[in-house]
């Protein structure tokens, strides 16, 4: 993953697969950001280590890191390999928030619980 925007622009939480799913539909596959603080170091380790579509740049963001990261993503078999992960994220998250999905009902079912309150 990589981020070039500031801490307060930009905050991440703790994601479930559905809504890191949701931001990859948003974004056709791409996912960047670069943790800072708080919470963004655990999400990190998600998204690099175990749903692995995303890469880790070092604290020192220069020229060289980034441009080697781009390669990696855009050309090596690894960045297609994470690609077709988070394609696989975007399908299963498109599935959930159609009509009758589990995205869906579920907020169907929550919206009838608060209405007979």
């Amino acid at each position: 993953m990589v981020q070039f925007s500031s801490p307060p622009s930009y905050y991440y939480r703790m994601v479930s697969e559905r809504e890191l799913g949701t931001e990859v539909s948003s974004s056709n596959g791409r996912l960047n950001g670069k943790p800072c603080f708080g919470d963004q170091f655990l999400n990190m380790r998600y998204i690099c280590y175990v749903w692995k579509i995303g890469l880790r740049l070092e604290n020192v963001l220069e020229r060289g890191n980034v441009e080697d990261a781009i390669r990696t993503l855009m050309v090596n078999i690894q960045g297609e390999e994470m690609r077709n992960r988070a394609m696989e994220f975007k399908a299963k998250t498109e599935l959930c928030l159609r009509e009758g999905g589990s995205s869906s009902s579920s907020l169907d079912e929550f919206t009838k619980l608060i209405s007979s309150v």
